[in-house]
């Protein structure tokens, strides 16, 4: 379950990772690239709560659960804010820099040797 969520994460990290330079060099995104890369973020979420819900003890993947949370309230902000008006490069920069963070630490294995 973890390897299909880090996949998932790694899939919407690159449509991110795709929405950030867009934004930062024609200071606009395509909504439907931004919805894809929400829904593969939100279905990796997902996979990951249930995955940590289910271990006796979370260890890192449960900091990693709690920070992609984070990010995933961060990327409603983005969104709600993209509605309304364009969102700042600062908080788009910011934002991809705590992206990243989860992702590396749900890569590390556990001390029972799982995911």
């Amino acid at each position: 379950m973890f390897v299909v969520a880090a996949v998932l994460f790694a899939l919407a990290a690159l449509g991110g990772i795709i929405l950030a330079a867009l934004h930062l060099t024609t200071k606009s995104a395509p909504v439907p690239l931004a919805l894809l890369h929400g829904l593969l973020a939100a279905a990796g979420l997902v996979l990951l709560i249930i995955g940590v819900t289910q271990m006796a003890s979370a260890g890192l993947p449960g900091i990693a659960l709690v920070i992609f949370i984070i990010a995933a309230l961060g990327g409603f902000v983005l969104f709600a804010i993209h509605l309304k008006t364009r969102p700042g490069s600062l908080l788009c920069t910011d934002y991809w820099r705590w992206r990243r963070l989860p992702y590396c630490l749900s890569r590390w294995r556990t001390a029972d040797g799982g995911y």
